[in-house]
């Protein structure tokens, strides 16, 4: 997962966290990690989680995670198969 990628996710947590009232250190009790790894999780500053750690962090701040895949955006330049 890209560095955007994990901002927009963090930002996604931590706003709906905020809004349930929740504190850092909830979620990571309701997911047995150290309060400092959601709080990395929020700041994008975490590479390499899981798909199965995401899923869990967003229902724990009561989110569903959504995967879409579409073929990537090429410069209008470059001709498929380049």
């Amino acid at each position: 997962m890209g560095r955007a990628l994990r901002l927009q996710f963090g930002k996604a947590i931590r706003e709906a966290r905020e809004k349930a009232g929740l504190l850092q250190s909830d979620i990571a009790a309701r997911m047995k990690v150290q309060q400092s790894y959601i709080s990395k999780l929020e700041q994008g500053n975490v590479s390499g989680v899981t798909l199965d750690r995401l899923v869990e962090l967003a229902a724990a701040v009561d989110l569903e995670v959504a995967i879409h895949v579409h073929p990537r955006l090429r410069p209008a330049n470059q001709k498929s198969g380049q």
